[in-house]
């Protein structure tokens, strides 16, 4: 068997963990075909806590919004007595959605497929006919539960209920959010809108990009770092069991745009989450695969108080040129990744520290589902 004809079954997670202690990166199987996509979707995305939706979106009670978990469909609603419930957005009849849009004043879920309906809290109200069945079992047909925390701007969900709370799961966040000074209060940023990428890539190929700035003066020479120094030395970046926590200076010298923030923070916290501040603006954002070779990357930003809506846009559009000049770049990358002509990539520690980190974690993943 030649090399690039190996798949992923061809290879031992400890051994993965080897390779990237000498600054190998995955094998590129891992970056196309179903098998790869099955295995992060269930070692990875099904097992962690990934931003769902701005906290205003249910804010009041009887608010609800739905969206996905990697692949699992979710709603979110907070009850009458303003307590957040997640749920898999699916009827125990015939699987339909018990939500297929955001709503308010939601007092019950009910799907439309066969007027099925659940509480607040997801247990089971009413279906047409239950009359009908002797002991029917409407005990054992409550919604699925998901876990659903709200940390500052925020909601956040996980569909394993086995899983550590966030906190928890990141145990060092709280302690950097206060370090770098995270501004969490209510009164301070306002969410604007939501922006949707499809990217023509595997997410790991994308996540690799996300996470480091070594093709920043290369790819954003008139966006990202026309902004911002984005020479690695000149970053104070942290790695911190889950996450990575970054500060980048703002560019000393005339470049392309005006715009420049003295106070940018960031968190880049495992799989795929963004969360970052700094003058005028701040970004959750959330990555998540679509198929083997497409990823979704969903962006919400606020404007801080206080700022021009104009200079919030003109924000907006940087960080949109960021996002498209990255897309295009991975999409190139992922034409040559399908081709099975290489086994793997060689990484350069200096420059590539977050993706040799978040590929860490990834195989973690791996090792953890393996057994």
């Amino acid at each position: 068997m030649s090399l690039h004809e190996k798949t992923i079954n061809d290879y031992a997670p400890v051994d993965l963990k080897s390779d990237l202690e000498q600054n190998w990166g995955l094998p590129l199987s891992f970056y196309r075909g179903e098998d790869a996509l099955n295995l992060d979707l269930r070692s990875i995305f099904r097992k962690s806590w990934q931003y769902f939706c701005p906290a205003v979106k249910v804010a009041e009670p009887g608010n609800s919004t739905i969206g996905h978990v990697g692949d699992i469909p979710v709603v979110v609603i907070r009850d009458d007595e303003g307590v957040l419930h997640g749920f898999v957005n699916m009827c125990r009849h015939r699987g339909f959605p018990v939500a297929t849009k955001d709503q308010k004043n939601c007092n019950r879920l009910v799907c439309r497929y066969h007027a099925w309906s659940y509480h607040q809290n997801g247990a089971f109200m009413y279906a047409p006919g239950c009359q009908d069945e002797k002991d029917f079992p409407e005990e054992k047909l409550g919604l699925k539960p998901v876990q659903v925390f709200e940390w500052g701007p925020g909601i956040f969900v996980n569909y394993d209920m086995d899983a550590p709370s966030f906190l928890d799961s990141h145990p060092e966040i709280a302690g950097e959010r206060n370090k770098v000074g995270m501004d969490f209060s209510e009164d301070s940023y306002t969410w604007t809108h939501s922006t949707n990428h499809s990217v023509e890539s595997n997410w790991k190929v994308w996540y690799d990009n996300f996470v480091e700035c070594y093709h920043c003066e290369n790819i954003h020479r008139g966006s990202f770092a026309a902004a911002y120094e984005a020479d690695p030395k000149l970053v104070n970046t942290r790695f911190l069991g889950t996450f990575m926590s970054s500060q980048f200076p703002p560019k000393d010298r005339k470049s392309k745009t005006e715009l420049r923030a003295g106070n940018y923070r960031s968190f880049n916290i495992f799989p795929g989450l963004l969360m970052l501040q700094h003058d005028d603006l701040m970004i959750l954002s959330q990555m998540r695969p679509l198929g083997p070779e497409t990823t979704e990357q969903r962006v919400d930003y606020f404007a801080q108080k206080g700022t021009s809506p104009e200079r919030v846009q003109q924000w907006i559009e940087l960080w949109e040129e960021t996002f498209a000049e990255d897309g295009e770049a991975v999409s190139m990358q992922q034409k040559g990744l399908r081709t099975h002509a290489l086994e793997r990539n060689r990484l350069l520690p200096d420059r590539e520290e977050a993706v040799l980190f978040f590929n860490s974690l990834i195989v973690n993943a791996y090792v953890a589902h393996s057994g």
